[in-house]
């Protein structure tokens, strides 16, 4: 046991030398690092100290005690001088001079002293012009009335007087630009009685080929203040089927003012236009005017 003792002795010797080399070797920097430490530490405390020293400068300084030696220093009083009562008055008038001069000097130099102080400019305001906006004249353009036109005076008729015959085209007449009086023979009758006569007439216009007609004005048909009791005015027109369409039937009261008939109350093709009239004084007709 004592021989393995002293062998682990031995060897734990040696593992510490190799320790020892090997740290030195290894670890120099710390040393390094520890001995600046140590100098920055003490080189603090050595300034501190210094510091802590009170300066020569900022010692009080100390007044010299007089020695025993020393004399006391003997204080000169000023004797006053004795003055007159006129110098005095005199004195005293030159000094008032004096301070009044003073204060108008002092006042004089306040008094420049201030800056003057220059009034804003005030700008007048300029005069608005009034701008006049001058209205332009409305011109009013003169609507020129659209003139329809008589379909007569491009197609082709021929035109019928019931008891009369035929009517020449190539003339004016009551379809065309003019009028024609019926019941010529008949007394103008102012009243009805009972030997009233009545009589009938009308005119027939014939178109060659169906036309469209917008409208038809009537421009008279009038018995003229006569009695109209029992007269009656009667237009119809004739479709391209031959059939009669009554547009207007007039019992009451005759035509003194122009009448239109307008293209809702005709049909689409017109063939043939006729007028009956009925009356006991003679009746006046025409103008009728067929437009297209």
């Amino acid at each position: 046991a004592t021989k393995y003792f002293e062998l682990d002795m031995e060897k734990n010797e040696e593992q510490w030398q190799q320790l020892k080399q090997v740290w030195w070797k290894k670890k120099p920097h710390l040393i390094v690092l520890g001995l600046s430490f140590i100098c920055i530490f003490s080189f603090v405390i050595w300034l501190m100290q210094d510091d802590e020293k009170p300066s020569d400068s900022l010692l009080p300084a100390h007044p010299t005690q007089p020695t025993s030696h020393t004399t006391p220093a003997v204080k000169s009083f000023a004797t006053p001088i004795k003055q007159t009562p006129a110098a005095s008055l005199q004195n005293n008038m030159v000094a008032v001079k004096e301070n009044e001069t003073k204060k108008v000097s002092t006042e004089v130099q306040t008094e420049t002293a201030k800056p003057v102080t220059k009034a804003p400019i005030v700008e007048k305001p300029k005069p608005v012009r009034k701008v006049e906006v001058k209205a332009k004249p409305i011109v009013k353009k003169k609507l020129v009335p659209v003139r329809e036109k008589d379909i007569l005076e491009r197609v082709s008729y021929k035109m019928r007087r019931q008891y009369g015959g035929k009517v020449d085209v190539l003339k004016a007449h009551e379809f065309h630009g003019a009028s024609h009086r019926y019941f010529e023979d008949l007394p103008v009758t102012k009243k009805k009685t009972f030997f009233t006569s009545f009589k009938k007439g009308g005119v027939r216009l014939y178109f060659y080929e169906a036309v469209h007609l917008k409208a038809i004005v009537i421009e008279q048909a009038s018995v003229q203040g006569a009695l109209f009791d029992g007269d009656r005015i009667k237009l119809e027109v004739q479709d391209e089927h031959f059939k009669w369409h009554t547009v207007l039937n007039l019992t009451k009261h005759d035509i003194s003012k122009p009448m239109r008939i307008d293209e809702k109350s005709l049909p689409s093709s017109i063939k043939s236009v006729r007028i009956r009239l009925t009356s006991s004084s003679p009746m006046i007709l025409g103008p009728i005017r067929l437009l297209e």
